[in-house]
């Protein structure tokens, strides 16, 4: 579909990383998707950051049990970032996930 925005990917040990959609109010940027940790141990959500927002520190840390998919945006916990940059309709947007033991994932998501 023209103008949707493109889901992005990403992996990091037994850590997936799917971006379904960012959408703009204003200056806040929403992000949804779904981040599933394989693991056999909780892993840890810490910050969520981008080339065109500040970083947001979680607190407390989203926890994402062994085995277990964490949703975020609309049916899970919000994840909602400020804006100090522009972006262009189309452009690329490029999330730094930071995980307790998975360190940095960077995924890069089309935003419309």
């Amino acid at each position: 579909m023209a103008g949707a925005p493109t889901p992005g990917t990403a992996s990091q040990g037994q850590l997936s990383v799917r971006i379904t959609s960012i959408t703009r109010s204003g200056d806040q940027l929403t992000v949804a998707g779904q981040v599933h940790n394989a693991a056999k141990t909780t892993e840890e959500l810490l910050s969520v950051g981008s080339q065109v927002t500040a970083t947001l520190t979680l607190t407390p840390a989203l926890q994402i049990p062994a085995g277990a998919t964490l949703e975020l945006g609309s049916s899970g916990r919000a994840v909602v970032l400020t804006q100090n940059a522009r972006l262009e309709p189309g452009g690329t947007v490029v999330l730094m996930l930071n995980f307790q033991r998975a360190g940095e994932v960077q995924v890069f998501s089309g935003f419309q």
